[in-house]
């Protein structure tokens, strides 16, 4: 728990949540970190929907995913018809931003209660370009889509980062929505530093306690 990266952290916490087999997205792809611990996962029989709007990010994940040899990457390009459920296991990079987390074939799996697991990310590609950052309109979006889409007792992460102007924005507005949704659907826990900065990260960890929430 202690003296680690945030985004381990995260891992730590969400691994229970998450059993072989099952559908997962990484709505902020970044260098593919998150992508890779979903895929060891979900295993070999599960699915892996990942999502960026930079192509040095999916590169960056598509070379992390080789070298530790997995071999079933399908990419999906921005102008794809990605309609139908897919046909194999295996790993979706898609070059889409995460406000079309609720695309065709995926929105089908939420509807079959598979999707057990949503991770977010935010803020800008780390060694990247940092003009290139998420947005909170766009996030808050893509936030209330992976909670209508994410299965009865599965989970959302969301990793924040106030520390620069979008990302306190961002943050602020996050917390916003999450504070209005009833406890009746929800479970939610927020995780700052106390004797640290403002503009350090946090996490917030969203817990579906009912499937039959909508925004």
């Amino acid at each position: 728990m202690f003296e680690i990266r945030i985004t381990e952290r995260v891992h730590q916490l969400i691994q229970p949540y998450i059993q072989s087999g099952d559908v997962v997205l990484d709505a902020t792809m970044g260098n593919g970190n998150d992508t890779l611990f979903l895929a060891k996962s979900v295993g070999n029989h599960g699915l892996v929907f990942s999502f960026d709007i930079q192509k040095q990010a999916i590169e960056a994940t598509r070379n992390q995913l080789i070298e530790n040899q997995y071999d079933k990457l399908f990419l999906i390009q921005k102008d794809d018809q990605f309609k139908k459920m897919p046909s194999e296991e295996g790993i979706y990079l898609l070059n889409h931003s995460h406000e079309n987390i609720d695309l065709i074939p995926i929105e089908q799996l939420a509807k079959e209660q598979k999707i057990s697991c949503i991770l977010f990310n935010f803020g800008y590609l780390p060694g990247g370009d940092k003009t290139i950052t998420s947005h909170s309109h766009v996030s808050l979006e893509a936030v209330k889509k992976s909670l209508c889409l994410v299965k009865e007792k599965g989970i959302v992460s969301l990793v924040t980062y106030p520390g620069h102007a979008e990302g306190q924005i961002e943050d602020l507005a996050i917390e916003h929505l999450l504070s209005g949704l009833s406890s009746k659907y929800f479970e939610i826990l927020k995780i700052s530093y106390v004797n640290r900065s403002e503009r350090a990260p946090k996490q917030y960890l969203i817990y579906k306690l009912r499937g039959d929430w909508y925004v």
